[in-house]
């Protein structure tokens, strides 16, 4: 589902490959995402929290008839990743933020020096979630004393699509210095927030975000890199992959590209089929509903910098 594109390959090469499939040995995960809204003195956020709820964590078309985030990363994963989470708590709305959009923005779209910074947003977001008394606790799923994964959605639009200084850009980033919640988990311990991600509100205005900026930037979460060309010299991989421009494809990111093969190999959700010998007219299933991925080259996806190789997926 989630692929705006396709491309069938016709192999006639001289080599010998060994046809059994490797299977995936992972078991299903259940990590645990917490999406706190908040909004500033100047700019209130209008979108209902069960919009995002639908939206990012929905099991049946609703505000996003393609899918939810969950619905994603549940397909890109081959099952493996069954992500949940809550957006605010039941009965909380947004949360307001002491300081104006412009000064978290900072001129530089949050990504500039502290206090004017997205860092700083995120601190006083935890401080406005604890006053709400939202617990942080069931999102330290393994225990290591840091939330799994934290998405803060601002109101309004953001840097990426309107280009200015005063808006936040979207990206994932880390605060300062672990920052607590008041909370503990399931062991007793405290849990801090260190990692986040943040997200806008909409685009254009009122009901319109779309998953794309949300699976990209949880894609770093997981530990995956920027794959288009971050100095915008060349297009990366382009299109074709969640972490090139392919978090945009189907109308702003309504049906975004799907992991490329390397990705899902890094994150151990296909086991790429070594080509030794000779392949004629072997056909190769769809990405969307296989994890049919072959390997021509020496090297080994999760051992950065471990030879050179191509990866073929269909």
């Amino acid at each position: 589902m989630y692929r705006q594109f396709w491309i069938t390959f016709f192999l006639l090469i001289n080599v010998v490959i060994a046809l059994n499939h490797p299977a995936l040995s992972q078991t299903p995960t259940s990590p645990k995402a917490l999406v706190l809204l908040v909004d500033f003195p100047d700019r209130a956020g209008a979108v209902s929290p069960e919009y995002f709820r639908d939206l990012l964590f929905g099991t049946s078309p609703s505000v996003a008839p393609q899918g939810s985030l969950r619905d994603y990363y549940l397909e890109v994963s081959y099952g493996v990743l069954q992500l949940e989470g809550e957006v605010n708590a039941p009965g909380v709305s947004w949360l307001r933020l002491p300081q104006e959009m412009t000064y978290y923005a900072g001129g530089r779209s949050g990504v500039g020096s502290y206090p004017n910074n997205a860092q700083k947003m995120v601190e006083d977001a935890v401080v406005a979630a604890r006053a709400a008394g939202i617990d942080f606790g069931p999102y330290d799923t393994d225990n290591d004393g840091y939330v799994d994964a934290l998405f803060v959605v601002h109101a309004g639009r953001g840097a990426e699509y309107t280009g200015s200084g005063n808006d936040i850009w979207s990206h994932r980033w880390v605060t300062r210095s672990p920052v607590a919640t008041g909370s503990t988990n399931a062991a007793g311990q405290p849990v801090y927030v260190y990692g986040y991600t943040t997200e806008p509100e909409t685009w254009f205005g009122g009901t319109d975000m779309t998953i794309g900026v949300f699976a990209h930037e949880y894609g770093h979460t997981l530990g995956l890199p920027d794959l288009y060309d971050t100095d915008y010299s060349s297009k990366g991989v382009g299109d074709w992959s969640l972490m090139g421009s392919g978090s945009w494809n189907g109308g702003m990111g309504e049906v975004p590209a799907h992991l490329d093969a390397w990705s899902k190999c890094v994150l151990g959700w296909v086991t790429p089929v070594q080509v030794t010998g000779t392949l004629v007219d072997e056909p190769i299933s769809q990405v969307e509903s296989e994890p049919d991925v072959y390997q021509f080259g020496d090297g080994d996806c999760r051992r950065p910098g471990h030879g050179e190789y191509f990866l073929v997926e269909n």
